[in-house]
């Protein structure tokens, strides 16, 4: 299966027909990140106004390939960042296993062997 995406002038570029006023209505790059992550993961090409490319071409052109480099990472169980994190007066070694809203969740291991996770803010790691 293809993603196709027709654009004409005037109209969001994810491809849902609707007027814009700009490239996106609002939330709508969000959709098309998001067909684009799918795509990509799925191994499909992507049809934007008659010309086929895979996905990650056509999110490098838009500056998003990194979203599908991160997503690629988080289905093969890739590299999770390390960190320090301060619980009490302990610092532990734990990693980010997850990051929403600015809020990160970091998984350590206490000095005991029992596994905790935390929240922490991103801006704090």
């Amino acid at each position: 299966m293809t993603l196709m995406i027709r654009v004409k002038e005037g109209q969001c570029n994810c491809g849902c027909g609707e007027e814009a006023g700009r490239d996106f209505r609002q939330g709508h790059d969000a959709k098309l990140k998001s067909a684009l992550i799918k795509a990509h993961l799925a191994g499909e090409k992507v049809t934007v106004d008659g010309r086929t490319a895979s996905a990650r071409t056509v999110s490098e052109r838009r500056g998003w390939g990194h979203f599908l480099q991160r997503a690629s990472e988080r289905r093969s169980g890739g590299q999770r960042r390390r960190v320090s994190v301060k619980v009490g007066r302990w610092t532990y070694d734990g990693e980010v296993v997850s990051v929403k809203g600015g809020v990160a969740k970091v998984r350590f291991a206490t000095r005991d062997g029992e596994t905790r996770t935390v929240e922490r803010a991103v801006n704090e790691l």
